[in-house]
C-alpha cells in the first residue's frame, strides 16, 4: 500500500498495510447517506457499535450535513450538542479510532476532548483559520479534504477519490494555507477525497 508511517491511537494502530473501512456516522436530521436515522445519541451509538462489530476499522462522526444544496451551516453549538455525547459514548466502548467530521476548530477541539483522535476536515483548514492549530495542539491525525467552493454553498459535484496520501494535481496555492511549504508531520493523514 505504500511507505506510510503507522498511526497509533488509544484504540489501536493503522499501519496502512491494507485498505481500511471507515464507517460514516452522521448525527444530523438531513444526512444524505442515511436520511437522519442516527439522529439520537442512542441510535448513533448502536449504529457505531454495529459497524465495528461488522468490521469497521474507524468511525467518522459528523454533526453537519455536507449534502448538495445545503445553504445554511449548522452552528458550532448545535454540532457540539449532536456529536460530543456520541463520541463520549463510543470512545468508551468502540475499540477503533474515532474521527470528527467538521470544518470548525471549536467543534474539533470539543470532539477531541470527548475521545475523537482524528479530525476529518473537508475544507483543508480553509473554513476556520484555527483548525490546524487545534490539530497540532492536540497532536491529532488530520484528514485533509479539498472542498471546491466556499461556505455556506458547498459544491460536491465532481467527487474524486484517490489512494491515501495522493492528490489529484498536487498541492495548490489555496489548499490549507497553514501547511504551505511544510512537510507533513507524523500523524498527518492526507485525504483521499477531492470535493
Amino acid at each position: 500500500m505504500g511507505d506510510f508511517a503507522p498511526l497509533s491511537f488509544r484504540s489501536g494502530r493503522l499501519d496502512f498495510s491494507r485498505p481500511y473501512v471507515v464507517a460514516i456516522l452522521n448525527v444530523t436530521p438531513d444526512s444524505f447517506s442515511d436520511g437522519g436515522r442516527h439522529e439520537t445519541v442512542d441510535a448513533a451509538v448502536l449504529f457505531g457499535l454495529r459497524c465495528v462489530k461488522l468490521g469497521a476499522d474507524w468511525l467518522d462522526v459528523g454533526g453537519e450535513s455536507t449534502r448538495p444544496n445545503v445553504t445554511m451551516p449548522v452552528s458550532e453549538a448545535e454540532q457540539i450538542r449532536r456529536v460530543v455525547p456520541v463520541i463520549e459514548a463510543l470512545a468508551g466502548r468502540a475499540n477503533v479510532p474515532i474521527s470528527i467530521d467538521t470544518t470548525s476548530a471549536e467543534v474539533a477541539r470539543r470532539a477531541l476532548a470527548a475521545g475523537a483522535e482524528i479530525v476529518n476536515d473537508i475544507s483543508g483548514g480553509r473554513f476556520d483559520s484555527d483548525m490546524l492549530d487545534v490539530v497540532d495542539t492536540r497532536a491529532a491525525a488530520y484528514v485533509l479534504g479539498h472542498a471546491r467552493g466556499l461556505r455556506p454553498a458547498r459544491r460536491l459535484e465532481g467527487l474524486v477519490r484517490l489512494p491515501c496520501g495522493q492528490r489529484q494535481g498536487g498541492p495548490r496555492e489555496d489548499d490549507a494555507p497553514g501547511l504551505r511549504g511544510q512537510e507533513p508531520q507524523r500523524g498527518l493523514v492526507l485525504s483521499a477525497i477531492v470535493i
